[in-house]
């Protein structure tokens, strides 16, 4: 539901393999944000057993990377773990 009232369903399907172009061809972009979010990353819902996996930790890296390069005014903020975490947790497949 979330996807059709945001217009994400939409701008997703006029936009195909967006979210993966900026994860690969943006690979050099300068990442001065990118070494806070591997240390947050190992913060992110330690007792949390969906987090203790290498396949979810690279997803929540990816979400984070991806946003911090497509809003570069903005970049990262120590908090956006938690909240790209609880996303993970109610849609669990990274939309690649």
């Amino acid at each position: 539901m979330w996807l059709l009232t945001s217009g994400a369903l939409r701008d997703k399907a006029n936009n195909p393999g967006y979210y993966k172009s900026i994860l690969i061809e943006f690979h050099n972009f300068p990442g001065h944000f990118e070494n806070q979010i591997e240390i947050d990353l190992k913060r992110t819902f330690p007792k949390n057993q969906k987090f203790n996996t290498t396949e979810n930790l690279n997803k929540l890296k990816n979400i984070l990377i991806a946003y911090s390069r497509r809003n570069v005014v903005i970049g990262y903020v120590q908090g956006f773990n938690f909240i790209a975490g609880r996303i993970i947790q109610v849609i669990p497949d990274e939309v690649i």
